[in-house]
Order: structure tokens, then sequence, then C-alpha cells
């Protein structure tokens, strides 16, 4: 047993899995987390509606601090959105995609942060977690 969990250990270490995010774990254990796998490299995807190069988008997207958060389910509030997002570091805003004609959530929302830095964190620790039964991506 002791063995498995060392090389769980090493492993996260080795995939980018900080030390703050094993602690967030350990706080909140009502969440469940899932362990990160190595991801894939990155798409080949470029916003068309973006003025400027392909450089100067992939220097946006490497520092920007705001998450798309999908899958959500249709009644997860911006409170529990903002609390558990809470746990990788200060949440500047949430903003949440609402229903044109209803103005009812619609399942995705948009977490932004003070810092890079947390936003990598939250990604890494919080990426698979359930949230009102859902799986979040």
């Amino acid at each position: 047993k002791r063995k498995r969990k060392r090389e769980r250990d090493r492993e996260m270490a080795e995939g980018g899995v900080s030390l703050k995010a094993k602690e967030v774990r350990k706080q909140y254990p009502g969440y469940r987390f899932f362990e990160q796998v190595k991801q894939p490299p990155p798409s080949q995807y470029r916003d068309r509606r973006f003025k400027g190069t392909q450089d100067d988008w992939i220097r946006c997207m490497n520092t920007t601090a705001t998450l798309y958060i999908g899958n959500l389910s249709f009644y997860t509030t911006e409170e529990q959105v903002y609390e558990l997002f809470s746990t990788c570091g200060e949440v500047k805003r949430v903003i949440m995609g609402l229903d044109r004609v209803r103005r009812t959530p619609c399942g995705f929302c948009f977490v932004e942060y003070y810092t890079r830095t947390d936003a990598a964190l939250a990604v890494s620790s919080l990426s698979g977690t359930r949230l009102d039964e859902r799986i979040i991506r």
C-alpha cells in the first residue's frame, strides 16, 4: 500500500501537480478529485476574430488568468462555483452563461483569477471534479 502511494506521489510530481494541489485535496475531502493525466499537445485552434498574429494569440493564451468551465449542471449557482474555485486562489469574478430567453444558467461559466499561477493550479487540481453530480471540465 505504501509503495503504491509513493508511486502515485512520484507520478503526480512528474505530472506537474504541485504540493499546494495536494493540500487542497486534503482540505476539501467532500469534493472528488481525479488524478491528472498527461495533457495532449496544444491544439492548432486559433480564434478567427482575434486581431493579431498567431504569436500574439499564443502569448495572450499563455498569460491569461481566465478559465472556461464546462459541463455544469443547469442548477449550479454562481456561489457554488465561487466556493469551489476559491480553494485554489483568490477569484476575481465568476461569469455564468445564461439562456437568452429565460435568463437561467445554461451549463458553462468563466472563472477569472487575479494571477496566472492560481488559474494553473485550479486547472491541475480541479479538472475532473464533481460539482452537482456532474464532472466539470
